[in-house]
């Protein structure tokens, strides 16, 4: 395992990730990255289960760990606020891609499918999805609705973030 460049580590201003993003430290975020690693998936979903954050800066996170470690590198889609026609075709391609593209990973961001439910078809299709809750904020019935509306079957499992 080759871990995270320090230049990669300290360089927030060049990074994707919003200002103000829930972040894992490093070190988490391998071994995250690790723990999906273990199941079998091409596409793999980060949703979160509040409206009101965005999983990009997460999901960046771990695309980058993924580059580090990962050959081929992943892809990273970000879904968030996607036009709705793109949405579909993402969905189709997801939901048709040839055995042959299944060594290429995705991470994928999408909202919240209770403020966006065009998410829930993008989370379908996808191979695994992670379920993303903020420690002391996050309400269960937020959490259990958005598990209903994409299918418990689909999820990898969860994943808490503290707030910086």
């Amino acid at each position: 395992m080759r871990p995270i460049p320090q230049r990669e580590r300290s360089n927030s201003a060049a990074s994707a990730e919003p200002a103000g993003a829930p972040r894992l430290a490093n070190l988490d975020l391998q071994q995250l990255w690790f723990q999906v690693q273990r199941q079998d998936w091409s596409s793999l979903v980060v949703v979160p289960a509040d409206a009101d954050i965005s999983t990009a800066g997460l999901a960046t996170s771990l695309w980058k760990v993924g580059c580090a470690v990962t050959t081929p590198p992943p892809q990273l889609i970000n879904c968030e606020k996607m036009a709705p026609l793109a949405i579909a075709d993402l969905i189709a391609n997801l939901s048709h891609s040839p055995a042959s593209a299944r060594d290429l990973r995705t991470v994928i961001s999408i909202e919240s499918v209770l403020s966006n439910p065009l998410g829930v078809g993008i989370a379908r299709a996808a191979d695994a999805v992670l379920l993303c809750v903020r420690k002391r904020q996050t309400e269960l019935d937020a959490a259990q609705r958005t598990i209903e509306l994409i299918g418990r079957q689909c999820f990898l499992g969860s994943i808490v973030l503290r707030r910086t």
